[in-house]
């Protein structure tokens, strides 16, 4: 049995951000960020507007996030994928386009797509492998830490939590 399931090689963006090619839909790739601050994967309008997906009449997800918390339209998108791995779309929704970096990105994969592996980030070849769970890198003395998923009972996602201490 195979503990890495893929292997991506990643470049960083003007703004230090990890950005890694997904297809949507079986179409493209699009530079997506890699943000574990994300709880669900999105697309921007840009991408939207290139594979012409329309919303869903009267349908909307309740979107949280840092800058922005409100209800958004839903897209008919079927699937991510990156490399070999899917993530099945559940209640897709796109966002405005960032107006503040040069070269736009299509959208954030989040840690909708995330949680289900284990991921090892080689810095030194820009690769991210990403395993099955339990799988550790050919680091020795890495951190690790475990991802905990709490919606509050607000939310249809789950939001990233991690274990932090603070002055001991």
């Amino acid at each position: 049995e195979r503990l890495v399931l893929e292997t991506v090689d990643y470049r960083l963006d003007e703004r230090g951000r990890m950005i890694v090619p997904v297809l949507v839909n079986g179409r493209g790739p699009f530079d997506f960020i890699l943000d574990t601050a994300s709880s669900r994967t999105l697309v921007f309008e840009n991408v939207r507007r290139a594979l012409e997906i329309e919303f869903i009449d009267d349908r909307t997800t309740f979107v949280h996030g840092a800058t922005l918390s409100q209800r958004r339209p839903i897209l008919p998108i079927e699937e991510f994928r990156i490399g070999s791995l899917t993530l099945k779309a559940n209640d897709s929704f796109s966002l405005p386009d960032p107006v503040y970096i040069e070269t736009l990105p299509g959208g954030v994969l989040g840690m909708d797509f995330m949680r289900d592996y284990a991921i090892f980030v080689s810095i030194l070849d820009q690769r991210i492998h990403f395993g099955r769970t339990g799988f550790q890198g050919p680091v020795r003395d890495y951190v690790s830490v475990e991802i905990t998923y709490d919606d509050f009972g607000l939310i249809t996602h789950a939001l990233p939590f991690i274990p932090a201490a603070v002055q001991g």
